[in-house]
């Protein structure tokens, strides 16, 4: 299922990516814990701001207790459109993210720079 979220969400859930960056929740077991990708468009003429935001808060971000692993990538053919995929190790560790004031301090940093986000909850095939 495919649906659009409000900034607020998507710019928090922005605030957790990084480049492939180790996480504080070492490894789930294929399968297992909650996989969220997220497609993000930024603003016209904010897309360096938004990238660089978000770097911003990798630090803090990846000791996060259950985060795998997360990545940022920026289409090649749409320098505006990012995809975030995050990794945690349990549903309940992503839900306690998004319920912290981390995810709350992110959010209100990120969601100026934010035209649309999509955002896909997955499951894991193999």
């Amino acid at each position: 299922m495919i649906k659009t979220i409000p900034a607020f969400a998507a710019a928090a859930l922005i605030a957790g990516c990084s480049t492939v960056a180790p996480a504080g929740g070492g490894a789930a077991a294929p399968g297992r814990g909650e996989r969220i990708v997220i497609i993000i468009k930024a603003k016209p003429g904010t897309e360096k701001a938004l990238f660089d935001n978000t770097i911003k808060w990798m630090a803090e971000v990846r000791k996060v207790p259950g985060l795998v692993r997360t990545d940022i990538n920026q289409a090649k053919n749409d320098p505006a459109t990012m995809v975030l995929y995050y990794h945690w190790r349990s549903a309940e560790d992503g839900e306690a993210y998004r319920k912290s004031d981390l995810y709350k301090r992110a959010t209100e940093a990120l969601e100026p720079y934010i035209a649309q986000r999509t955002y896909i909850p997955t499951i894991n095939l193999d």
